[in-house]
């Protein structure tokens, strides 16, 4: 999988699934041996010149803290505990301003 902050959604292969239409849910959604739950995904043609089955966008990233360790080549990943809409307004400005006056 891709890791993209600017893909607004989480995107799977085609070729990926065994399934016709727009979008694909899953209720165990693994990576590298680890199950992070439910996860939905928005199903695309994702060209065979990139070795990869999909691309995990933001929509990924706010459900869940990443640490990226570039001199391991190693992404940690963990399901945030804290529902990710409390922390939305930090993400959009103009809602911080709002709040503050």
């Amino acid at each position: 999988m891709l890791l993209d902050t600017g893909s607004t959604w989480s995107i799977i292969k085609r070729q990926s699934v065994e399934k016709t239409g727009l979008s694909f849910r899953t209720n165990k959604f693994m990576i590298g041996g680890i199950n992070l739950g439910k996860y939905r995904f928005l199903i695309s043609d994702i060209s065979d010149d990139f070795s990869i089955d999909g691309i995990l966008g933001v929509d990924f990233f706010k459900s869940h803290t990443i640490c990226l360790d570039f001199s391991k080549k190693i992404a940690y990943v963990q399901r945030n505990k804290t529902a990710p809409e409390k922390f939305m307004f930090l993400l959009n400005r103009s809602e911080l301003k709002k709040k503050k006056g």
